[in-house]
Order: C-alpha cells, then structure tokens, then sequence
C-alpha cells in the first residue's frame, strides 16, 4: 500500500484572484491610475461661501395644493 501525501482535499468554487485584501485594494488603485483618475487625499468644502442669502422661502412658484 502506497502512502499519499497529506494535501487538502481541492477547495470547491471559484479561485481567489489575489491572497489578501491588501493586494485587491493595490490592483484597484493601479486600475484606477491606469484608467486616469485622480486621487484626492484632501477634504475641500462644497460651497466656500453659504448659498442662502434669506431665511425666507418664496412659495409663489409652488401651485397652491403643493404650498401646504
């Protein structure tokens, strides 16, 4: 009787494309990069100046069953 190495028997379903999570997240920065996006590390306000110049709305534009 012949003995056979102990392997683990083959893992069912699709194989792993990277070992890591750390090695995923490299592959999409380099398909991001390779595709021209920019990456922004920094936080920028949305308005620098707030919008609102009224605290009052004006409703006239509303028909009156939408004015409620």
């Amino acid at each position: 009787m012949e003995s056979q190495p102990d392997t683990p028997p083959p893992k069912r379903g699709r194989p792993r494309k990277y070992a890591t999570a750390a090695e995923r997240q490299a592959a999409y920065r380099e398909r991001l990069k390779a595709a021209g996006v920019r990456e922004v590390r920094r936080l920028l306000p949305t308005h620098p100046e707030p919008l609102l110049r009224s605290a009052l709305i004006d409703l006239s534009a509303l028909p009156p069953w939408k004015r409620g």
